[in-house]
């Protein structure tokens, strides 16, 4: 099946990593490009014209963290671990490169605590730090750059220095099953280069002349002999996020690495927000097959001001904040019994009462009322979190033998 443009999927393993489609990274149109124009920093650093930290706005942080924290609350009820990368600005990391009548602002430079604090206290999720580690980073190494000097992403550099302060938080914090797979083994680095720069196009035609492609290290993902993909059904981490996670940066093989296991890739162009970019996935064909029990979903500092209604950021993708929390209901439900529908068998009979026997028994589709905790299983009661760990949600529903445990399932008891 095609992935609609401006999305890529790659499936990491040891051994080797293969690209289902090509990286796609937003560029501005012309009339746009025309209309804003690049910051121009210190020796020859560019900025978007959204990064500048003279003046920022937080007033919708706190809604913006109570929307995904209120999503993510979801997701981990369904039986999935939660880590939040909060990536940091190019802008905040390179402060320093910023135009001398640009100084930061002291609510620029608390803007990311306050985030990462918003997000601890929705319960989102588990949070690592990824600020400090890379202004350490920054100290330690000036001449390794963290970011692309004409572009609005991180370098290699930057990717797997996150990564691997993830795995590292991961492995100290969360237990994980023995893995389905080895992971990535990322080999020296070597030299590549990137041919476009997305910050160009916000100049004049006769200034991108002065930026070349620039030259970056990746350690790069290593084949072994005869080493091939492993399968979706067996990655049980999944990195979703936007083109910061795309193959070329190297995050998610770094992950791989890191974590000694298998990780999925999803990811989108940033326009399309992480809003759209959560529920298309847990409303994918892939999650369907295989949900993860860690899932990793990496959020860029600036786009934290952005409400899911926002159509300027988001023009073909802008929703209401309960059209959003509507949608990842209803795809965490339809996860759980979407086998159903792949056997020949639907919850209709449930939905016409309001539930959907056994999916989401704490949940009313209709109304949003709990309920008692509810779904008869071969005359056993589960909630949600236990019948995705006694292995009901997790396949067994997807199979056409499960069709006379999925026709004996009653609608909850009501109060």
């Amino acid at each position: 099946m095609p992935l609609p443009e401006g999305v890529g999927r790659r499936l990491l393993c040891a051994g080797g990593a293969g690209l289902l489609a090509a990286p796609f990274l937003a560029i501005p149109s012309g009339a746009r490009a025309q209309q804003e124009t690049a910051i121009r920093g210190r020796d020859g650093w560019l900025f978007a014209p959204w990064d500048r930290l003279d003046r920022v706005d937080l007033t919708n942080i706190p809604r913006v963290c109570e929307i995904i924290g209120e999503a993510m609350r979801m997701v981990r009820a369904a039986g999935i671990e939660v880590v939040l990368a909060l990536i940091p600005a190019k802008a905040t990391i390179y402060r320093d490169m910023m135009p001398p009548e640009m100084p930061p602002s002291r609510e620029a430079l608390g803007r990311y605590a306050l985030i990462h604090r918003s997000l601890q206290e929705q319960r989102a999720g588990w949070l690592p730090d990824l600020l400090s580690p890379m202004l350490q980073a920054r100290a330690a190494r000036p001449d390794q750059r963290l970011f692309f000097r004409a572009d609005t992403h991180w370098t290699a550099a930057g990717a797997e220095l996150c990564a691997a302060e993830v795995a590292r938080f991961i492995r100290a914090q969360i237990p994980l099953p023995p893995p389905p797979g080895p992971g990535e083994r990322l080999g020296p680095p070597v030299v590549r280069t990137r041919s476009r720069a997305d910050l160009l196009p916000f100049l004049p035609a006769a200034e991108r002349r002065n930026y070349p492609p620039e030259e970056y290290l990746i350690r790069a993902p290593v084949r072994a002999g005869a080493g091939g993909l492993v399968g979706e059904d067996r990655a049980d981490v999944m990195a979703l996020g936007s083109s910061f996670l795309a193959p070329e940066f190297n995050f998610s093989p770094a992950l791989s690495a890191g974590l000694g296991r298998p990780v999925a890739l999803e990811w989108r162009v940033a326009n399309i927000g992480p809003y759209a970019t959560l529920t298309g996935y847990l409303g994918s064909q892939l999650f369907r097959r295989q949900r993860p029990r860690l899932l990793v979903m990496s959020l860029l500092e600036q786009p934290m001001v952005l409400l899911p209604g926002n159509r300027s950021a988001f023009p073909e993708h802008a929703m209401s904040a309960d059209s959003f929390l509507d949608r990842v209901r209803e795809a965490l439900a339809a996860r759980l019994c979407g086998g159903h529908d792949t056997a020949g068998m639907t919850c209709r009979p449930y939905r016409a009462q309001g539930w959907c026997g056994g999916c989401a028994p704490k949940q009313r589709h209709t109304s949003g009322r709990t309920g008692p905790s509810g779904g008869e299983i071969s005359g056993r009661w589960y909630d949600m979190p236990t019948a995705s760990r006694a292995g009901w949600a997790g396949g067994v529903y997807g199979s056409p033998m499960s069709r006379r445990r999925v026709a004996s399932i009653a609608p909850p008891r009501m109060a």
